[in-house]
């Protein structure tokens, strides 16, 4: 089968879909690297597409930046979606572990709806340690003298092992 090279030089170079209006707004809601990430990719599917002899004609602009601009918004969808764990595993590790209480997760949408003091020591008005904010309550609850929090489990082995192995 013959390829229609014609038909590939007529596919328009991604800095001249770039340079649309429609794709500068795109890049304004989305940024431009991802409008030149999904100009590219629906430019190599047509490419594709005519190599293999599936399409028989290059698409006009309007209905390029329409491919670009519907993919630069299905990319920018969040995609965690909320679950329900029918698993009969608590914990599960696949499914973002235990729901937060409706009170943590309101404390958290008050703090994070702002700056915060996260590293900074208010009482001194000086930088301060983020660790500060919940190493005293550890201690109180384990007893420990001290205490740090890590987000996973492989941060936490490597500090048990540092601590214990060293200078040996």
């Amino acid at each position: 089968m013959a390829v229609n090279r014609d038909l590939l030089r007529n596919i328009p170079k991604v800095d001249e879909l770039l340079a649309s209006p429609a794709l500068i707004e795109a890049a304004q809601r989305a940024s431009h690297s991802a409008v030149a990430r999904a100009t590219r990719q629906v430019l190599e599917e047509l490419r594709q597409s005519i190599l293999e002899g599936l399409q028989t004609s290059v698409p006009d602009k309007e209905a390029l930046l329409r491919r670009v601009t519907r993919s630069v918004e299905l990319d920018a969808r969040p995609n965690l979606k909320r679950l329900i764990n029918a698993t009969g595993v608590v914990l599960h590790t696949n499914l973002g572990r235990a729901p937060l209480a409706e009170s943590a997760v309101e404390a958290i949408r008050n703090v994070a709806a702002g700056y915060t003091n996260l590293e900074y020591n208010l009482p001194k008005g000086e930088r301060g340690s983020r660790y500060s904010h919940v190493s005293g309550l550890l201690c109180e609850l384990t007893g420990a003298e001290d205490a740090i929090v890590v987000n996973n489990n492989a941060a936490a082995l490597l500090l048990l092992l540092s601590s214990l192995t060293k200078g040996g």
